[in-house]
């Protein structure tokens, strides 16, 4: 990878089709890094990332054809009032309300999950999603790069999410919006394990082990250092796949990271 060193991880791209409902078996991915054919994953401790032989790919089509019949368990109480229950409301984000009817059953929107806890929206393509952002109050539109934190409930498990997305009809999404911040560094190793799909937009850090964002965090401010489940949407001003972004950091020397996470 040149001065910008970094090992990173390579799952099977899935992308679901809009008639699909289940995602293809995935690859176990290996490690990749300069001089290293091949190495275990070690996830981070105490956050765990996903098992990769257990959770598929971590990008999944959201535009359904046809829902499957929901389950009780997956149906949250006072839903049938037609409302989504409270959060406190010093919890950051936003409550959606989506139904599925005979004539609208796509969600419209495509989601990386990745790091096994949470969704992030990476496309929106109409279907409830977009009807829901016509009539949305700003402070309420979902965007690409928000992330899905609760779906009917269900927290922490972005398999458990995703299952609920497919299989229930009556949806109340947690949406909390990104933040972004920058980070420079310069050339060297990077000391950072990512974890990606082809297309993703983003990469996924799995873990930090010293090198030039070592030395970045030791005298970053604590909201700003660069950690674990972070991801970088853009380096050196490029955007796009995660390919495109391991392009630049390999082809690179002094680096200009946008990082991304869930607002606090």
């Amino acid at each position: 990878m040149g001065s910008s060193a970094a090992a990173y991880v390579n799952t099977a791209a899935c992308c679901c089709d809009s008639d699909e409902l289940e995602a293809e078996p995935m690859v176990v991915p290996s490690v990749f890094a300069p001089g290293v054919e091949s190495a275990p994953y070690e996830a981070p401790e105490p956050e765990t990332l996903p098992d990769a032989s257990k959770t598929g790919s971590g990008l999944q089509g959201l535009a359904l054809a046809q829902p499957l019949e929901p389950t009780p368990s997956m149906e949250w109480p006072g839903f049938e009032k037609g409302r989504c229950p409270s959060y406190s409301s010093s919890s950051p984000g936003f409550l959606v309300r989506l139904e599925r009817t005979p004539e609208a059953k796509a969600l419209g929107m495509r989601v990386d999950f990745n790091d096994g806890r949470k969704l992030q929206i990476v496309r929106i393509s109409g279907g409830l999603v977009g009807l829901h952002n016509e009539s949305a109050s700003t402070g309420n539109h979902i965007s690409v790069g928000d992330f899905i934190v609760d779906v009917n409930g269900i927290t922490g498990d972005a398999g458990a999410m995703m299952s609920a997305l497919k299989q229930t009809s009556a949806l109340c999404l947690k949406v909390v919006p990104a933040m972004t911040f920058s980070v420079l560094v310069e050339g060297g190793q990077l000391g950072v394990t990512f974890i990606h799909d082809p297309e993703s937009t983003s990469l996924l850090v799995a873990r930090v082990d010293g090198g030039a964002i070592g030395k970045y965090n030791s005298t970053a401010p604590d909201e700003k250092q660069v950690r674990a489940f972070d991801r970088i949407c853009c380096v050196n001003g490029v955007v796009g796949t995660a390919d495109s972004l391991l392009t630049a950091l390999r082809d690179s020397g002094r680096l200009a990271l946008q990082i991304t996470r869930p607002r606090a």
